[in-house]
């Protein structure tokens, strides 16, 4: 009953985003605003990778602190989330630091990005909040403040935008800055926990912090992939890059709507899971997610392959041409295939990561950064067509599948040694 509910809420979260960014096509067309705003949403998201650097590890280190240390939560919690603030401010300021030297983005995305920033500190906020209140099982709240989000937004594209995306930057700051105190409140009346200036905790937090960076790095490298594609997609004609961006909604529906809740759901019983020591529990559940999600990805995958030239001709109209419409569903197959891949990976990921294999998630992101670049490289230099650089990263994501495979049957092998073949 638990994931029919969360599925409904993720359904009812991915269905506005939906309606929002067609709605969004549908009033300004695809071109070079709606790159503006998709490229908007990938910076940012790529920044927040170098907060997460003060926090990311928490996830991994919580559910064995509400085992053994309880009373250490609450400055914990209060001194991640001052680090949060303070450095999220200081990547604002070196953006237009950096902005003001040097010219390395077209004036139109600069535009947007001057008042979008800001939105930078907020996601962060949010996000760790996020992981807090899931940790707490408390797995609705990652809907509903993104459905928040979303309906501020569609009303803004229904009743305030005229022929710019700028209007955005401003709901999207405004409703998720309410969303930020709401989780904030959520999180204090639940643990009782009081808000404290400290920037430092003396128990875990170097170990956190050292962790989170280790397990970053390999996070930014990764998510390089995501500049490497805009970068490409942009050098095309204008709303190419929106193109690519619609495709990879409909993947993203797939994954929030069929296979998000399960793994929400998943990565909260593994953590307490493998807290107990209970690595033959472990090992089935992670079977059992596995078999799930990947069933489902490809059977959704399929159907929204083929109602996805419906649903587009209906909802954009004289917005989309045929030849658009042909691009899009190319696109979106790559990105199913990648995205397959990823559903596969998630779920070893999960377990290394909470047996501490930070440096094996940096190792092969390495690896995985350098096939990007050769990827971006022949696709700039040579006369590739822009979606050549997605063939790179579904060798990326397939060698960081084998590679994670290997890593967890070894691991999981000599902690049935250690922990005993009973747990």
């Amino acid at each position: 009953m638990k994931n029919i509910y969360l599925n409904i809420l993720s359904l009812i979260n991915v269905g506005l985003g939906f309606i929002f960014i067609l709605a969004l096509g549908q009033k300004l067309g695809l071109g070079a605003q709606t790159d503006v705003y998709f490229f908007g949403l990938v910076f940012i998201t790529y920044l927040e990778t170098f907060v997460n650097i003060t926090w990311f590890a928490i996830k991994h280190y919580y559910a064995e602190l509400r085992i053994q240390d309880k009373k250490s939560l609450n400055s914990i919690y209060v001194t991640l989330l001052n680090n949060i603030i303070v450095s999220s401010s200081i990547i604002v300021f070196f953006y237009f630091l950096a902005t003001s030297y040097f010219d390395f983005m077209p004036p139109k995305y600069k535009a947007f990005l001057d008042v979008f920033i800001y939105y930078l500190v907020i996601k962060s906020l949010m996000s760790y909040n996020k992981n807090i209140l899931n940790l707490e099982q408390k797995y609705a709240s990652v809907y509903l403040v993104n459905i928040f989000v979303y309906a501020v937004n569609l009303l803004a594209v229904i009743f305030l935008m005229e022929e710019s995306v700028m209007i955005l930057a401003y709901t999207t700051i405004a409703s998720s800055s309410l969303v930020v105190i709401w989780q904030l409140k959520k999180i204090f009346d639940l643990n009782n926990f009081k808000y404290e200036l400290i920037f430092y905790e003396k128990n875990v937090f170097r170990e956190i912090f050292t962790s989170s960076l280790k397990l970053n790095f390999g996070t930014i490298l990764y998510n390089s992939k995501d500049i490497a594609i805009a970068g490409v997609f942009a050098g095309f004609a204008s709303g190419t890059y929106s193109l690519y961006s619609y495709a990879n909604k409909f993947v993203g529906v797939i994954t929030a709507v069929v296979t998000g809740p399960i793994e929400v759901v998943y990565n909260a019983k593994i953590s307490h899971t493998i807290a107990k020591k209970e690595f033959k529990k472990a090992a089935k559940n992670l079977l059992e997610t596995l078999s799930l999600t990947s069933t489902l990805f490809f059977l959704s995958g399929l159907a929204t392959y083929f109602i996805m030239p419906i649903i587009l001709e209906f909802m954009l109209g004289n917005n989309i041409s045929g030849n658009d419409m042909d691009i899009i569903q190319y696109l979106f197959m790559l990105l199913a295939v990648y995205n397959f891949l990823k559903v596969i990976e998630l779920p070893y990921k999960k377990v290394l990561n909470l047996f501490k294999f930070f440096n094996f998630s940096i190792y092969i992101n390495i690896i995985y950064f350098f096939i990007v670049v050769v990827g971006y490289v022949l696709s700039k230099s040579g006369d590739l067509n822009y979606t050549y650089i997605l063939f790179f990263i579904i060798i990326g994501q397939l060698v960081k599948v084998c590679l994670s495979l290997y890593k967890y049957r070894n691991s999981m092998h000599k902690n049935y040694i250690i922990g005993g073949a009973n747990k």
